[in-house]
C-alpha cells in the first residue's frame, strides 16, 4: 500500500497511507499530487508530470508548471522573450507596385480604426509585402510562432498539409495554457487594433503555410478581416481563448 507524506501548516508532517493517486514527482517530494504540469511540449502534448500542491505552479487561472518548466517560462517572460519577438522587425521597403494591391487594407483602416493582417513571403515571386506594412518574420527562425515542424519538400502538398496541422496542434495546446503563442498572437493584435498593418512572413505564400493559423487568430481577436490573398491553413474551428 502506497504512502504519501504530506506538509502541515505548522511545519509538520502528517503520513497519509493508501490508494491516493500518483506521488508529487519533483525531486524528494513524497506528497499526493493533484495536479499535471501543463506546459505545452509539443505536438499537441504538454508535461504532464504529477504535482502536489506545493509544486503545482498556478500561471494562469488552471494553468499550472511544474518548477522546471516555471524556471524556463519565467526566464523567457521576465527576459522579454515575446516582446524581443515582435520588436525584432523593421518596415519593409518593398516594390512600389504592390502598394495597389494592398488598397484593400487601407480601406480597412479608414472604415474601422483597425489595422490589417495578412500572410507575406520572404521567398521571390511569394506574396510580398506593402511598403507601408509592419512585417514580422515568423519563419523558423522566431523561436516562438515558427514552425519546429520541418517541411522537406515544399512541392508535397500532403507533407505540407501534415506539417500545418502538426503545428495546429502545437498552436491549439499553447492557446488553452495562454503560453507564449498566446502572448505574441495578443500583442500582434494589440498592434491591429491600434491600426497598424501587420504582414506576418515565412516563406510560402500564396501556398498554404503554418502563419495562416497565427493570422486568423489574430483577425478573430480583433474583428478584422483577412484578405482574400490570405494564405488557407487558418482553421475556422480555433475559438477565441
Amino acid at each position: 500500500m502506497p504512502c504519501y507524506i504530506e506538509k502541515m501548516k505548522d511545519g509538520g508532517t502528517m503520513i497519509l497511507c493508501g490508494k491516493l493517486g500518483p506521488h508529487c514527482a519533483v525531486e524528494k517530494c513524497a506528497a499526493v499530487s493533484g495536479f499535471l504540469c501543463d506546459y505545452p511540449v509539443g505536438n499537441g502534448k504538454r508535461c504532464d508530470l504529477p504535482l502536489c500542491t506545493s509544486h503545482a505552479y498556478e500561471v494562469a487561472p488552471d494553468v499550472h508548471y511544474c518548477p522546471g518548466h516555471l524556471t524556463l517560462w519565467n526566464a523567457f517572460r521576465e527576459g522579454g522573450g515575446v516582446k524581443r519577438e515582435l520588436e525584432n522587425v523593421v518596415p519593409f521597403k518593398g516594390r512600389a507596385d504592390v502598394a495597389e494591391a494592398k488598397d484593400s487594407a487601407a480601406e480597412t483602416v479608414a472604415r474601422t480604426g483597425l489595422g490589417s493582417i495578412r500572410v507575406v513571403s520572404q521567398r521571390k515571386g511569394g506574396t510580398p509585402a506593402a511598403p507601408d506594412e509592419l512585417v514580422i518574420d515568423v519563419d523558423r527562425r522566431n523561436a516562438v510562432l515558427g514552425n519546429r515542424h520541418i517541411l522537406s519538400n515544399h512541392k508535397d502538398e500532403t507533407e505540407r498539409t501534415m506539417r500545418i496541422e502538426q503545428f495546429e496542434a502545437d498552436f491549439r495546446d499553447d492557446m488553452a495554457r495562454r503560453g507564449p503563442m498566446f502572448a505574441a498572437v495578443n500583442a500582434i493584435a494589440a498592434k491591429v487594433s491600434s491600426g497598424t498593418k501587420v504582414a506576418l512572413r515565412c516563406w510560402c505564400a500564396p501556398r498554404r503555410c503554418h502563419v495562416g493559423i497565427a493570422a486568423a487568430k489574430v483577425a478573430e481577436i480583433t474583428g478584422c478581416a483577412l484578405p482574400p490573398d490570405a494564405v488557407e491553413a487558418a482553421s475556422p474551428q480555433l475559438s477565441l481563448l
